[in-house]
C-alpha cells in the first residue's frame, strides 16, 4: 500500500476485514523518495503513485490520492490540498488559509463550513 499514513492503513484494513491478506506499506522502503504529484486529477495522481512505487519496490502496489474540493472556491484546493500554502504548512495553518479564502469569496467560513472530501 503506497502510504505511511496509519489512519488510511486502518481504514483499508477495516474495509478488507475477513479477507486473508497482508498489507505492506511504504515504511518497508524508507529509502524510496516521494514522487512529485503532477496529475490534474486525484485519479491521475493515484495511478502515477501506484506505478512509481510498483517500479521502485517491485511489488504490486495500490495507491490513492485525496483532498478537499470546496465548491465556494471553485473546487480548490483540490489536488493541491497537501501542498496548499506550502508543503511545510501545518493543517491548522492550511485550514486558516481556506477559511480566509472562503470569507474573501463571500462564503461562510468557520469550522462548521461543509466541504466535500474527494477520493
Amino acid at each position: 500500500m503506497a502510504t505511511t499514513n496509519r489512519g488510511k492503513l486502518h481504514e483499508i484494513q477495516r474495509i478488507l476485514a475477513g479477507i486473508d491478506f497482508e498489507i505492506v506499506t511504504l515504511d518497508a522502503w524508507p529509502h524510496v523518495p516521494v514522487p512529485h504529484e503532477t496529475g490534474k486529477t486525484f485519479d491521475e495522481n493515484a495511478r502515477a503513485k501506484a506505478e512509481y512505487y510498483a517500479r521502485a519496490t517491485g511489488e504490486l502496489t495500490v495507491a490513492e490520492d485525496s483532498g478537499l474540493e470546496i465548491d465556494a472556491l471553485g473546487g480548490a484546493p483540490g489536488v493541491e490540498s497537501a501542498r496548499f500554502g506550502g508543503v511545510e504548512t501545518t493543517y491548522p495553518e492550511k485550514f486558516a488559509m481556506i477559511y480566509d479564502a472562503l470569507r474573501a469569496a463571500g462564503a461562510p467560513a468557520s469550522s462548521s463550513t461543509v466541504a466535500r472530501v474527494a477520493d
